[in-house]
């Protein structure tokens, strides 16, 4: 029986329903958790009015505009700059001159012309990495990473990869690159997906890009500024950026969802997902437990236990594993029903074989009416 379920679940594991289950279960589960009470992130962003104020509505930006921008930002002594706008184009390579005076990382996207398999316009000759060029290409000391994220089947971006390949060799993503300039970096090249810890930042971590400039004329801006010692993600809030992603707790800005990843990787992380080979091993075990509970004590207590142990076990498996309550439920709990109404019906076919069996020792006890005899067949006729 075991070893059928076993099949049954591994089959049913292949199944698109099931995997949108465990990711609604996850979805639910984010959407539930808290604002982070304290971030050491700010948001600052490039709203629509910043675009049209600061860049005159033009895009690619400004590169003498997106220079004070980031000169008002450096001004307020910020541990580290992290940059989330296209900045490809040869205008932006002044830019790298500003990293002498606030550690700056840059984002760079991943395509090329090695990647992608076809030309592309921003590919050079001069391209030292075969990557998209960006602001600092100029400077062999630059940093940069990777802005790029999967996608799950229904659009949603829930997890990222602290490297991923490109060029033929693994680069950093954004994320990733930020927290080894600041030092924290303590895991090795890894292009394993991990779970993002989506949780909503203080409503004070977003900043718009004109009031970090006016707030820069201030002069104690550097000292006691709302900048200092922060990490300062800068990215494009404004319609024409195109940079809006679905994610389990809504619609994100790109910066805003980089900004999630790098404040999971300093809270350690995001938790990998589970192999099929963990979950199928998970239900073997859980099941085999099942059937012995059946086998231990009373069929009325096994199924109170039953009952109630079944969405207490899935918890708890889905916690120590996940992190997330309920994410092992659409593998665990219908297995683990369906080993709970086998052992129901067997009972009620061994209930029902040992009443017939009574019934009929009861009947075959009885004396003979007389006046009737038994053939040698076994059946009874009167004489």
């Amino acid at each position: 029986m075991v070893v059928l379920l076993a099949v049954a679940f591994t089959l049913y594991e292949q199944a698109t329903i099931l995997q949108q289950l465990e990711r609604s279960a996850r979805d639910f589960h984010t959407q539930l958790l808290p604002p982070r009470q304290a971030t050491e992130i700010l948001v600052v962003r490039i709203t629509d009015a910043d675009y049209a104020s600061l860049f005159a509505s033009t895009s690619p930006l400004n590169a003498d505009s997106l220079a004070e921008l980031l000169s008002a930002i450096i001004a307020g002594r910020p541990r580290l700059i992290v940059v989330d706008l296209a900045t490809a184009e040869s205008q932006f390579r002044p830019l790298a001159r500003l990293e002498d005076d606030v550690p700056i990382v840059w984002g760079r996207e991943s395509a090329s012309c090695d990647v992608r398999g076809a030309p592309q316009p921003e590919c050079t000759d001069g391209d030292r990495t075969g990557l998209l060029g960006f602001a600092g290409l100029d400077r062999p000391d630059t940093r940069y990473g990777l802005v790029e994220m999967e996608r799950d089947p229904d659009g949603v971006i829930r997890r990222y990869q602290r490297y991923r390949a490109a060029d033929g060799t693994l680069r950093p993503s954004l994320a990733a690159a930020a927290v080894e300039a600041l030092g924290d970096g303590l895991h090795g090249p890894s292009d394993d997906p991990l779970y993002i810890r989506y949780a909503p930042l203080p409503p004070g971590a977003f900043l718009e890009a004109s009031g970090v400039i006016r707030a820069a004329r201030s002069p104690d801006f550097g000292e006691a500024g709302i900048l200092r010692d922060q990490i300062v993600l800068l990215g494009g809030a404004y319609r024409e950026a195109r940079d809006e992603h679905a994610t389990p707790v809504g619609r994100m800005f790109g910066v805003d969802l980089q900004a999630q990843v790098i404040q999971t990787e300093l809270e350690g992380g995001g938790l990998r997902p589970l192999g099929r080979g963990l979950i199928g091993t998970l239900v073997l075990l859980n099941s085999l437990a099942l059937l012995m509970l059946f086998r231990l004590v009373s069929l009325r207590r096994a199924f109170w236990i039953a009952i109630v142990g079944i969405p207490l076990l899935a918890t708890a498996w889905s916690m120590i594993s996940t992190g997330s309550p309920f994410a092992l439920w659409p593998y665990l709990v219908p297995v683990l029903v369906a080993v709970l109404v086998q052992q129901l019906y067997a009972q009620a076919a061994h209930y029902r074989d040992a009443l017939i069996d009574r019934l009929g020792k009861r009947l075959s006890s009885k004396p003979v009416e007389e006046g009737v005899t038994t053939s040698a067949e076994g059946s009874a006729t009167r004489e």
